[in-house]
């Protein structure tokens, strides 16, 4: 199916982006995005797809069928790092940002749902500064919103790209668990701790 518009999930680890990627793809209308930069998974899908190894191109072309709703909406997930590596590689003409290339050639009439969490200890800004450089302006979803109204988030990311709304009755199960631990939690204090301003004691 050739797409004719598509989107694109801008997120880090640990954001919720399989929990918003599933919630899209199984609508049946919005795509199927998935991490399909990210170098295991594109290595399997370049088996799988029976393409030779290293070859962006076809690698492209054939991600855009498997990702495309017969409705012809592409969708897309994309890690900062995994994107970051991609773009070192390209070498667009001079004073042309090769991510923003990249993306108007691989993606028609892309759109761009930027996925983050307003727990700033979790996140980095990779992804801030590429939209600013490059003057995209995305819907932004917060991870603490998605995690407790996965609904009201969907939604929100349906109404941006103008397609039908979900109802509760139609809402996709949720297929996996929270990765966050005691683990996690613990790291997250310790960074805290660490970055909270000492008082300096004065005689």
């Amino acid at each position: 199916m050739e797409p004719v518009r598509s989107y694109v999930i801008c997120c880090v680890q640990r954001t919720g982006s399989w929990l918003l990627a599933h919630t899209l793809a199984d609508t049946g209308y919005a795509g199927r995005p998935s991490d399909y930069f990210d170098d295991a998974e594109r290595k399997r899908h370049t088996r799988e797809w029976g393409l030779p190894a290293g070859d962006l191109t076809p690698y492209v072309r054939a991600m855009r069928d498997h990702a495309t709703t017969p409705n012809g909406v592409l969708g897309c997930k994309l890690m900062w790092n995994d994107y970051d590596s991609l773009r070192s590689g390209l070498h667009p003409p001079a004073g042309t940002d090769a991510g923003l290339q990249f993306m108007q050639m691989t993606f028609p009439n892309p759109q761009f749902v930027w996925l983050r969490r307003a727990d700033k200890v979790r996140c980095e800004d990779g992804w801030r500064q590429w939209f600013t450089s490059t003057g995209i302006q995305p819907y932004e979803v917060l991870y603490e919103g998605l995690a407790t109204n996965r609904l009201a988030v969907a939604n929100g990311v349906l109404e941006f790209l103008r397609l039908p709304r979900l109802d509760a009755d139609h809402l996709p199960p949720v297929r996996y668990r929270k990765q966050a631990d005691s683990l996690t939690e613990t790291c997250v204090d310790l960074v805290r701790s660490a970055m909270r301003p000492r008082c300096r004691a004065f005689p």
